[in-house]
């Protein structure tokens, strides 16, 4: 047999930095038969821990993780990364810490030599891990690769570690934990367990420290931990979940098949046969193919559960040596397709299943010998990479999905022979540094204006990193492409330089190929965004302009109310003058009523009519209280208004006896005590109409006094049969002597206008001269029109 293989091993020259191991090509392979796996040689590791491999897990970003007895291997697109231990936190000059850079592999967090022995991953990329010392660890798979603590304090037995023998989590991102007795843990939602702040980094929500026995533990945030049994002696060794009811966990112990309810807690034995109780289920598939469930057990290999009749069979392999032997036991297994599934036999070479014959075709291989035929797990990745860990060693092959299964089909675009992947794994600008994990590489990142001086880490994982080339181009800096060869001693001379770059946007493009072939078309983008100052933003600028129009509105606004408050001002105050002038007419209008009456009592007295003048005065004195009632008043009711004129006819009627008569006529249906007019404003027009209309007739004449509605406007009207207003301006050009001087048509028109000017109303006078059938004189009509309101 002959052994070939070839490996890179690189220390960093800072001693905070991981030490890792590259296996770039190793290949152990037999000129007589044909090999498809190759393997990682113990004497690689000569001086170093012996590694021992354990179980397999392929994650949802694409890699796979293998547990050993030193920490955990990442094979990513088959080239594997070994690291004994995670570097220490590194405080830059801007005062934050980053994780050691490519710290990148995972360790026990109590004791860095103990290894790994089981991996679950849940929702988010949280994933959990058990140290073969029992110890828990965490890892936040978005972020970096290194081991943290767990969120909860595991109970102890008298302060030893309880043996865990399987850890998995549920859709719901809760934790279970099988141990080698008959109690399951619950951790509820576990897998919640980071939050962002402000700046968007990402924080732990949870706080580990040193209790007071110097024990490494959490102190602030621990989630609880719940236990539960399936009752005495009955071991859990597996779990997965109903998926036709998530709120049921299948677990499968040391007596069969469990189904525990989530929300009650009860559980239920789908095992009815007491031959099957006796049974150990390794492993349950998750995802039932029809109505059946597979399963994995210590005694009797594969089995299948009939979910609706409840029937279970097995389908034992066949033994080269079978003896006394009547174990099939079976660690593990995982899909290969419909009707086919990847077994890991105990005591055996691994096989392929076929669940329609129930027959197992086992897989060899000539470089199988190093280790003894005991399988521990088998994995198949996205890629159609077959990973096998067997008698404590470690297969895989890229070859071998391709030649057996007709139906698979690689994207062989992902990945060359030479080159496998570009990573942008560190930036570093204005002296800050900030580092990536191998799958957290870095895709977009925005500065500010002043840290536009940049420097760009990349890397690539290769067979030959010796040949590696390199080139970049960037959007709106460099239109063509500049070429670059790879550093192979160290990531951080691998470098791209940028200095005083102009706020925008830039696209960076690395690509990269292996000596003399074709560049990869896997090229890596990152977006970087350099924001303007802030003087040179459309915002600020808007922000401006808003600012000059908001301080123009409010100096137009304060002119505006300025000259609004002036004309207030003014406003009030010619409402004084006419409120004044309104209340000097009323002065004139009392004196002039009051003269005329005296003047009427005096002619009685004169003429000796004793009795009229008392009855007169009498009168005279209710209509002077009702005056000096109203004196201080603008505006009274229509009602009183009306009282006051009929005391006033009343006297004149007195005063001249049968030459002239009068009537009121009112309708009856209109509110006069709600109707606000002038005080004083109809009395004028019916002195007038008695003077100067009916007085001047020899045989006398008549008054009436009538109101009116026609909608919202009342109409007072004074109806007289007199001479009529031309034959009384005749007498007064003649010169004929008159006893009576009649100011108070004009003053009430003047009345009228201020009150209109004052209120806003739209009282009015009109004044009709009545002619007969032969166009002569019959009298005068006057109208007073007050709206209502």
């Amino acid at each position: 047999m002959n052994k070939c293989y070839s490996c890179s091993v690189t220390t960093s020259k800072h001693m905070s930095k991981p030490f890792r191991i590259l296996i770039l090509s190793l290949f152990i392979y037999s000129a007589a038969f044909a090999q498809q796996f190759e393997t990682i040689p113990q004497d690689v590791f000569s001086g170093i821990k012996l590694l021992k491999f354990g179980n397999i897990l392929c994650t949802t970003k694409g890699s796979v993780l293998v547990a050993h007895s030193m920490g955990i291997a990442e094979i990513d697109r088959m080239q594997i990364e070994l690291v004994t231990t995670s570097g220490p936190l590194i405080n830059d000059k801007g005062g934050k810490s980053f994780l050691g850079k490519n710290s990148n592999i995972f360790k026990d967090q109590y004791d860095s030599l103990t290894g790994i022995k089981l991996m679950c991953e849940g929702p988010d990329k949280i994933m959990y891990v058990v140290s073969n010392h029992n110890n828990f660890g965490c890892i936040n798979y978005n972020l970096n690769k290194a081991i943290g603590c767990a969120p909860f304090n595991f109970p102890t037995d008298n302060g030893e570690q309880k043996v865990v023998t399987n850890i998995w989590i549920d859709g719901e991102g809760n934790l279970f934990v099988a141990t080698n007795n008959d109690s399951i843990y619950i951790i509820e939602k576990a897998t919640k367990l980071f939050k962002s702040d402000n700046s968007n980094k990402v924080l732990p929500t949870f706080v580990p420290g040193i209790d007071k026995d110097s024990n490494f533990v959490v102190i602030t945030g621990a989630l609880p931990v719940k236990r539960f049994s399936l009752g005495p002696g009955i071991i859990p060794y597996s779990f997965a979940q109903n998926s036709d009811d998530t709120r049921i966990i299948l677990i499968g112990t040391n007596n069969g098949l469990y189904g525990y309810d989530k929300q009650t807690g009860q559980n239920i034995n789908y095992f009815k046969d007491e031959k099957n109780n006796k049974l150990t289920i390794t492993n349950i598939e998750e995802n039932k193919i029809g109505s059946f469930i597979w399963f994995s057990t210590l005694e009797k290999g594969m089995g299948k559960f009939n979910i609706a009749t409840k029937n279970v069979n097995f389908f034992e392999y066949q033994k080269k040596r079978s003896g006394n032997d009547t174990m099939y036991p079976i660690n593990t297994f995982s899909r290969k397709s419909a009707n086919e599934l990847f077994v890991a036999v105990a005591d055996s070479l691994p096989a392929v299943f076929n669940t329609s014959t129930g027959e197992y075709l086992f897989i060899n291989d000539t470089i199988f010998y190093h280790t003894a035929n005991k399988t521990t797990d088998i994995k198949a990745d996205a890629l159609g990479n077959l990973f096998i860990t067997k008698g404590d060693g470690f297969y895989w092959s890229k070859n071998w999905m391709q030649n057996n299964s007709s139906s698979f089909k690689s994207d062989s675009s992902l990945y060359g022979p030479f080159v496998t992947d570009i990573l942008l794994n560190g930036i570093r600008y204005n002296s800050r540094y900030e580092f990536y994990g191998r799958y957290e590489s870095l895709k977009k990142i925005n500065l500010k204006y002043n840290e536009n001086y940049i420097q760009i880490y990349y890397s690539c994982r290769g067979i030959n990193p010796d040949s590696l080339i390199y080139s970049w181009k960037m959007d709106n800096f460099s239109s063509e492409w500049q070429v670059m060869p790879y550093s192979i001693f160290g990531d951080e001379l691998n470098i791209i330089n940028f200095e005083n770059l102009k706020p925008g946007t830039y696209n960076l493009r690395i690509r990269a190929k292996s000596g003399s072939r074709p560049w990869l078309k896997n090229e890596v983008q990152l977006v970087i965004t350099i924001a303007p100052p802030f003087w040179q933003t459309w915002w600020f600028w808007l922000s401006v302009i808003i600012g000059v129009l908001l301080l123009v509105f409010v100096i137009v606004k304060w002119r505006v109310n300025a000259v609004r408050k002036q004309e207030r001002v003014k406003a009030k105050h010619e409402k004084d003058m006419l409120q004044l002038e309104a209340k000097a007419l009323r002065a004139q209008m009392n004196p002039h009523f009051i003269f005329n009456c005296m003047n009427s009592i005096k002619a009685l007295v004169l003429q000796k009519e004793e009795d009229k003048a008392v009855n007169y005065l009498t009168t005279f004195s209710k209509l002077i209280r009702t005056i000096f009632q109203n004196s201080d008043k603008r505006e009274i009711t229509l009602y009183d208004e009306i009282e006051t004129c009929k005391l006033y006819t009343q006297l004149e009627s007195m005063r001249f006896g049968k030459k002239f008569s009068y009537h009121f006529n009112i309708d009856e249906t209109i509110d006069l005590k709600s109707i606000q007019v002038p005080a004083l404003i109809i009395q004028p027009f019916i002195e007038n109409a008695i003077w100067h209309g009916i007085m001047p007739k020899e045989e006398g004449g008549k008054l009436t006094v009538s109101v009116t509605k026609k909608g919202d406007a009342i109409s007072c009207i004074i109806d007289d049969d007199g001479i009529g207003r031309e034959m009384s301006k005749q007498n007064k050009f003649k010169g004929e002597p008159s006893t009576h001087q009649s100011k108070g048509v004009h003053l009430t028109q003047s009345r009228l206008d201020l009150n209109n000017a004052l209120n806003q109303r739209n009282a009015s006078v009109e004044i009709i001269d009545k002619k007969d059938t032969a166009g002569n004189a019959a009298g005068t009509k006057v109208v007073l029109t007050f709206v209502e309101f």
